[in-house]
C-alpha cells in the first residue's frame, strides 16, 4: 500500500507544492499538475495500469503516456483540462465533468459511455471507437474524432469550433451544425484517391 511519503515524493519531483492530503492520503492539488515523470509511470506499472493514489479535486492535470489503463482514482470534476492521451485506456470512468478540454486521443476507447460533460475542446482521435454514443450533443470548442472506425454520427450533433473526422468509416457526409470548419477526408463517403476506396 502506498504511503504519504511516497504521494508526496511523487507531487513535489513532478513540481506539484500546491496540495493537501488527507488522512486517508486523499489528494487534492491546488495548482495546474504534470504527473508523468519515471516516478509515476513506475508507481502506475507498479499499480496494474490504475493511478497510484486518489485525486479529490484538482486544476489541468497531465497524465500523457504514462501507462495508464483505467480512470480510477481520478476526480469527479477537473477544474481545468485533462490530458490522458497515449494512455491505454479504454472506458471512461470517474470523471463526471471537465471545466476546459480533454484530450483522449491514442488510447483503447470503443464506446463513449460515460463519457464526461467537456466545457471546451474534445480530441478523441487515434483510438477505436465504433459509434458516438454517449458523446455531449454540444461541443462548445473543436472535436476531433479522427482515425477511429466510426460510421454514423447522430442528428443535431453541434460542433462551435473545428469539426475533424478524417480517416472512419462514415457512410454519408456528416452534418455538423455550427462548425467553423468540417474535415472529413479519407472515409467511404469522401475518399481521397482510389487506393481509400479499395479499403473499405
Amino acid at each position: 500500500m502506498i504511503t504519504k511519503g511516497e504521494i508526496i515524493e511523487m507531487l513535489v519531483s513532478n513540481g506539484v507544492l500546491d496540495y493537501t492530503i488527507d488522512d486517508q492520503k486523499n489528494v487534492t492539488i491546488t495548482q495546474n499538475a504534470i504527473l508523468r515523470n519515471a516516478i509515476i509511470r513506475r508507481a502506475v506499472h507498479d499499480n496494474a495500469g490504475i493511478f497510484p493514489f486518489k485525486i479529490v479535486k484538482c486544476k489541468s492535470l497531465d497524465l500523457h503516456r504514462i501507462g495508464l489503463k483505467s480512470m480510477h482514482n481520478l476526480p469527479p470534476l477537473i477544474d481545468g483540462d485533462l490530458n490522458i492521451s497515449g494512455n491505454q485506456i479504454s472506458r471512461f470512468i470517474e470523471v463526471k465533468a471537465i471545466i476546459g478540454s480533454l484530450d483522449a486521443s491514442y488510447n483503447k476507447f470503443e464506446i463513449l459511455i460515460d463519457m464526461p460533460c467537456v466545457e471546451e475542446n474534445i480530441s478523441l482521435s487515434g483510438n477505436m471507437i465504433n459509434n458516438i454514443t454517449g458523446l455531449q450533443n454540444e461541443i462548445n470548442g473543436d472535436l476531433d474524432i479522427s482515425t477511429n472506425k466510426i460510421k454514423t454520427l447522430f442528428a443535431g450533433l453541434t460542433v462551435k469550433g473545428n469539426f475533424t473526422g478524417s480517416n472512419n468509416l462514415l457512410i454519408n457526409e456528416p452534418v455538423i451544425l455550427g462548425a467553423k470548419s468540417v474535415l472529413f477526408e479519407n472515409n467511404p463517403c469522401n475518399p481521397s484517391d482510389n487506393f481509400d476506396q479499395g479499403m473499405w
